[in-house]
């Protein structure tokens, strides 16, 4: 994985961070404290009540997880910086951060993956197809582009 493939995957978070901003700053909340953060989702795919609750359940859940894994992609980031700025060069211990990060941002990715799969589930076949259609668009455009 090279430092460009890094800056996008860098910049692809940040335009979901964005997205969600956006849709936070733009949704009309009737006292349901997840439609800030979700609101797009529920609006976008026609969710009725039953399938609001259920994604709302499973964000709940997930929520945690994502932040643990979050939490190591930023540390793992941190260790690949400390490592780029200690060498001269792609030393042994750049290609050990670099191992690292790229291990830690497949579990992350596979986990968000599998979090959308729980979460299409909730919905109905045409539905299903085009949420899994935009989230995973998002989930490998930092894999397309790599090569």
């Amino acid at each position: 994985m090279n430092k460009g493939a890094l800056l996008l995957a860098a910049a692809v978070l940040v335009a979901v961070v964005s997205s969600l901003a956006y849709y936070q700053v733009r949704s009309q909340s009737a006292g349901d404290p997840w439609e800030d953060e979700l609101g797009w989702l529920r609006h976008e795919f026609s969710l009725t009540d039953n399938q609001w609750e259920k994604v709302v359940d499973l964000h709940v859940a997930y929520r945690p997880e994502c932040q643990r894994l979050c939490d190591k992609v930023s540390a793992a980031q941190l260790r690949l910086d400390q490592a780029i700025a200690a060498s001269d060069g792609v030393s042994e211990d750049v290609e050990l951060a670099l191992a690292e990060l790229a291990r830690i941002k497949k579990e992350c990715h596979r986990s968000m993956l599998e979090h959308a799969y729980r979460v299409g589930a909730v919905m109905e076949p045409e539905q299903r197809q085009r949420y899994l259609d935009k989230v995973t668009a998002q989930l490998t455009v930092h894999g397309r582009d790599q090569h």
